[in-house]
């Protein structure tokens, strides 16, 4: 139904132009009740401002039901992990904002990418990159979780608190030696998810690719890698995207390679691009 100012604005502005009785037609509201003293411009500008407004509104419901849907996937993945382990749990809704450093928790390491730059939780409770990297400093910081898990299967589980891009990712990280010199990792990138082995040893990434599978990640999804044997398997949102088998045994397991934790890159080309922030960091004995 066209509303006041709609139907005020344009009759006056097709009266002026001699076409009114299409308006007449269509609304089925008499000319005469139409105002006639209002400039066609300024017709046409409220009702621009009217849609423009219309716009913002329905733009503002749609990122209060995305930020529902994402504190929702936070929640119900803390629950899964609080109460369906046997074995050790951890989970972090980031529910402080700060430096990630200020938390008790977590032990942090990383690429140098310049003073101040640090993971962080802003006021929404989101764990992201904070502060501006130096020059073209390219690189990722890592979070482990002081807790450990207590067998060789385990499954670390992150929710999307934003949507990110094609060239930074994020990442989960699995039987990690408390020293990052080797773990099991999922890289997720906007388009992209690789699991694989790596290593950060003398400041330096190095990633050996097993598998990877396009996806569209996106804000509130749950994104999940469990390890069980040989087998890695990774879920969106419930569903399986891709599952490997590392016949050769070439990931590091035992006790001094069950920490968990996560990282998120910051990456350099013409600007600097983000993995995406987390809204929620679960892990448990599976």
């Amino acid at each position: 139904m066209p509303t006041p100012e709609f139907v005020s604005g344009a009759g006056s502005t097709l009266r002026d132009l001699g076409l009114g009785h299409v308006l007449e037609a269509v609304t089925g509201v008499p000319m005469d009740a139409l105002g006639s003293d209002i400039a066609p411009a300024a017709g046409l500008q409220a009702w621009s401002a009217n849609l423009e407004n219309q716009t913002a509104t329905a733009n503002a419901g749609v990122a209060t039901v995305s930020d529902v849907a994402t504190a929702n996937s936070a929640a119900i993945a803390h629950l899964t992990a609080t109460t369906t382990s046997t074995g050790a749990t951890v989970s972090d809704q980031f529910a402080s904002a700060g430096a990630l450093s200020g938390y008790s928790n977590w032990n942090l390491g990383g690429s140098s990418l310049g003073a101040g730059v640090q993971l962080s939780v802003n006021p929404a409770g989101s764990c992201g990159i904070g502060g501006s990297p130096t020059g073209t400093s390219t690189g990722a910081l890592y979070a482990l979780s002081t807790t450990a898990m207590t067998t060789d299967n385990h499954t670390v589980t992150l929710v999307c608190a934003a949507t990110g891009n094609i060239a930074a990712y994020t990442s989960a990280i699995l039987r990690a030696a408390p020293d990052m010199s080797s773990f099991v990792y999922l890289n997720v990138f906007q388009n992209v998810a690789q699991l694989g082995r790596g290593s950060f040893t003398g400041g330096a990434w190095t990633f050996t690719l097993w598998k990877f599978a396009t996806l569209s990640q996106a804000q509130a999804q749950t994104i999940a890698v469990k390890a069980s044997g040989t087998t890695y398997t990774v879920s969106v949102g419930g569903a399986e995207l891709m599952t490997y088998t590392d016949s050769a045994g070439t990931a590091a397991t035992g006790t001094g390679h069950r920490s968990v934790g996560f990282a998120v890159q910051a990456e350099w080309s013409f600007a600097y691009s983000y993995g995406w922030p987390l809204a929620s960091f679960t892990a448990v004995d599976s």
